[in-house]
């Protein structure tokens, strides 16, 4: 088995409560563990398309499901259609990082690492992102982090930026992009939508709301509440859809705005805005000025709810992992200049656009930290 996936196990949340932001490997390593680490990463392209062959032929599922008693090679390559010579490599593969391991009578099974690639929603969005969305665009990654522009999204046509795009990506594509943008904000918004509705909102401002999610949610909780949703019109035009099969016709308005041309007002005199997974789109420069031009469009004592993931809150090294590999998908897709944000560099943009921190609230869903902002 690969040395990299022997690497210590992850401290107590306890213990790391303290730590944010630990690597996820982070013992030293000695010449030779260090070698075999990256001969790991010089090879994990390889692994992950062996990964995704398995998953999408049934050969994993197969052999997962028939872990007790194992299956021979040519049970496999009959249940996925995979040819016995490919069942061969692939399982030879997945022994090595151990994936499976063999049996009596020339038969193998798979381990517990299976039932994650398979079964759980966190590994299964990411995957599905990496592997339908991300994956032919970022041997274009170098060109965007020297132009800071997102030379990956020309995988896709000619767009300044992503997310006008979104709509018009192949299926399978925007399928696996909104899987994974909604499949952790949706798991903060229950916890959040708590604090939003603390002191309830007349009217609530949702900016960067995408297709509505948590506006719907919002009116689902409280019955006077009122929610303008404010993004771009691509967007827009399907959160429209999502208000009328919901029925709430009376109850909601569409502001279209690029939250980068200063030159379109954003919706004026609301009591609280909302932004969730929003102001990481964007540079530190262009957050202030969202911050600052949102602040001003609040009616007074209006507060401003921020709903981000930041790296340097998390206290599982995993998550570190992939919020920062997550801001390699900024640089390459989304526009070429965002990341996702630590926390202590959030607050000094806040502080920037003469804003200040009121309320914090970590451990939201997956990965989420609820900053609470009034002027």
């Amino acid at each position: 088995m690969w040395l990299v996936l022997h690497a210590p196990p992850p401290e107590s949340s306890q213990s790391r409560s303290t730590q944010p932001g630990a690597p996820l490997f982070s013992r030293p390593w000695t010449g030779e563990e260090a070698r075999a680490l990256a001969t790991y990463i010089s090879f994990s392209p390889f692994l992950f398309q062996a990964i995704a062959t398995m998953r999408d032929t049934g050969l994993l599922r197969n052999v997962y499901d028939n872990r007790r008693r194992g299956v021979t090679v040519a049970e496999a390559a009959q249940a996925s259609g995979v040819s016995e010579y490919g069942v061969k490599i692939l399982r030879d593969l997945g022994r090595s990082i151990g994936l499976f391991f063999d049996r009596p009578d020339e038969r193998f099974s798979a381990a517990h690492l299976a039932h994650f690639l398979l079964d759980d929603e966190l590994t299964r969005v990411n995957f599905e992102f990496t592997q339908h969305f991300a994956w032919s665009g970022l041997d274009r990654l170098r060109e965007a982090l020297v132009t800071e522009t997102p030379a990956g999204l020309g995988e896709f046509g000619d767009w300044p930026t992503l997310y006008p795009a979104i709509p018009t990506l192949p299926k399978e594509a925007r399928e696996a992009w909104y899987a994974f943008d909604h499949f952790y904000s949706d798991s903060a918004f229950l916890a959040a939508l708590d604090a939003v509705f603390a002191d309830p909102p007349r009217e609530l401002l949702d900016i960067g709301g995408n297709t509505g999610r948590f506006a719907r949610q919002c009116l689902a909780r409280n019955a006077d509440v009122r929610l303008v949703v404010q993004d771009l019109p691509e967007q827009l035009a399907l959160a429209r859809e999502g208000f009328r099969e919901a029925g709430w016709v009376d109850r909601f308005t569409l502001h279209p705005t690029d939250a980068l041309d200063t030159s379109q007002p954003f919706h004026q005199g609301a009591d609280a805005a909302w932004m969730s997974q929003f102001l990481c789109c964007f540079s530190p420069e262009q957050i202030v000025s969202i911050l600052e031009r949102t602040r001003d469009a609040l009616a007074p004592g209006g507060r401003i709810f921020v709903l981000e993931t930041f790296w340097d809150r998390q206290h599982h090294p995993s998550a570190d992992y992939a919020l920062h590999a997550t801001s390699l998908y900024f640089a390459c897709f989304a526009n070429g200049n965002s990341r996702m944000y630590g926390a202590v560099d959030f607050v000094e943009l806040v502080a920037q656009a003469g804003l200040t921190v009121v309320a914090q609230q970590d451990g939201l869903g997956e990965a989420h930290t609820l900053l609470t902002l009034s002027a």
